[in-house]
């Protein structure tokens, strides 16, 4: 290897590194190519290149430069683009949570509702039952005084039967009951 082809090496790789080194730019901006000038005599620019090649890059190095640019500058905008989805996927978490917390809080709510519902309940069965039981009482307190009437009736008619006559009914009915 000569001494020529080695400093273009070492130069290309100085290149890179170089190119590597400085600050991305911006997607607004054109690609901007960073070129050091030559130094070496034994190349000469040629009149009739396409490119413009700057002295001392071989050209088919240039075009792998051109390709890592253009690799450079794909993954760049995939990562904005990723950066990009990554703050609407956070958005939506964030919502998401908002709207979770909201259900939670209906939630325990809706359970609060419940067991105030479930104590309603229990005291309405309370109530329930109790008035069932005064008014089991109350028939119960009504058949005793039927049953009292009846009883009554049922002497007065008896002592009026057997009763000796021209006495008043009161006395009659008094005399049965004792």
């Amino acid at each position: 290897m000569s001494d020529t082809e080695r400093t273009r090496r070492t130069r290309n790789t100085n290149t890179v590194k170089a190119e590597n080194l400085t600050p991305p730019l911006s997607m607004a901006e054109p690609s901007k190519k960073r070129r050091m000038p030559d130094s070496s005599p034994s190349r000469t620019r040629s009149s009739n290149n396409k490119e413009n090649d700057p002295p001392g890059i071989h050209p088919e190095t240039q075009q792998r430069l051109e390709g890592l640019e253009r690799a450079i500058a794909e993954l760049r905008d995939d990562l904005r683009y990723e950066q990009a989805r990554g703050n609407m996927l956070d958005k939506e978490l964030k919502i998401a949570q908002i709207f979770i917390k909201g259900l939670q809080a209906r939630f325990e709510a809706a359970q609060e509702e419940l067991k105030t519902l479930r104590n309603t309940e229990q005291a309405v069965q309370e109530i329930k039952d109790s008035l069932e039981a005064l008014e089991l009482e109350k028939v119960k307190a009504e058949v005793r005084r039927f049953k009292d009437v009846i009883g009554t009736v049922g002497r007065y008619l008896f002592a009026t039967s057997y009763a000796k006559p021209g006495t008043k009914p009161e006395v009659q009915a008094k005399a049965a009951l004792e």
